[in-house]
């Protein structure tokens, strides 16, 4: 697979990587684009539409996909590829469909344009990190309750104990399910806003990079931006899978709610791939602008 895969980037093939987990993807390609999917009926939708929204970005010219050796081999020593041409005549033509129609093209963002939207994005980012924060902090508060409610009616059984108890697990239930449907529309939402960020930075680099009057002093700055959302986002996603394996390990003594743990691990797993992509981005990004200014 990595034999294609590198001739692919080597001809500055469009290459969007499948794969069930983002755990499978060696680390300097998580970078890069790649869809996760789930055979779980309530995700495989969500993949169907985002591979669809790739293949739409890929035809239209409108996604970067980029590639080890497109961020490091300047392009005058690249070989083009062979649809180069029909791609191009390919844009001609739908513009000049559209002129016909009357219907305005749309211009291209600029850099100060990609600076406010990658911006914005990041602050949504952080508000939707802070509110998961927020929720999981609730979260493990009722764990704790539930587990001394249960302990307190273990030490004094009586016949209506397990009654008693599975009440508590039910409750416990509806909370991690509560917990758990929050989080589901927040990875919906983190991950569409990844899908602009993510553009937007790689512009912002390519400008400052081809760029002649770029100062060292601005991409240095630019970098240590970078930095210092890199970090928190790498321990963010270490404290989600943690959780996640937490929850994943627990007994099952409850049908309500080893199903209710279940989509809770799922979502938190999801999450965590989010987290990823956005530190993946961001290294990506790093190491490009440090490359340059050896």
């Amino acid at each position: 697979m990595f034999y294609e895969l590198g001739i692919a980037h080597a001809f500055r093939r469009n290459v969007l990587l499948l794969t069930q987990t983002i755990e499978e993807v060696p680390f300097d390609l998580r970078p890069y684009r790649f869809l996760e999917y789930n055979t779980h009926f309530a995700r495989i939708e969500d993949a169907r539409e985002k591979l669809k929204s790739y293949a739409q970005g890929c035809r239209g010219g409108s996604i970067d996909f980029g590639s080890p050796v497109t961020d490091f081999v300047p392009t005058d020593d690249l070989p083009l590829p062979a649809s180069t041409t029909n791609s191009a005549d390919v844009r001609s033509i739908s513009s000049e469909h559209f002129a016909e129609e009357g219907t305005e093209e749309e211009e291209a963002p600029g850099y100060l344009d990609h600076q406010i939207a990658l911006h914005e994005g990041n602050e949504r980012i952080f508000g939707i990190l802070n509110a998961f924060t927020t929720n999981l902090q609730t979260l493990t508060q009722y764990i704790e309750d539930a587990t001394v409610e249960v302990n307190t009616i273990g030490s004094n059984p009586t016949t209506s104990s397990t009654r008693a108890a599975r009440s508590v697990f039910r409750r416990l239930a509806g909370r991690i399910s509560d917990f758990s449907s929050k989080l589901r529309k927040a990875n919906t939402e983190y991950g569409d806003i990844l899908e602009e960020t993510e553009g937007s930075l790689e512009q912002i680099v390519a400008f400052l990079l081809e760029n002649p009057y770029t100062s060292v002093s601005e991409l240095d700055d630019f970098n240590k931006q970078l930095e210092s959302i890199e970090q928190p986002a790498a321990e963010a996603k270490t404290g989600c899978l943690s959780f996640a394996d937490s929850m994943a390990s627990l007994p099952k003594i409850e049908r309500r709610l080893n199903r209710a743990v279940a989509f809770g691990s799922e979502e938190l797993r999801v999450m965590a791939t989010n987290i990823d992509r956005t530190a993946a981005s961001i290294g990506r990004a790093r190491q490009r602008i440090n490359y340059q200014a050896k």
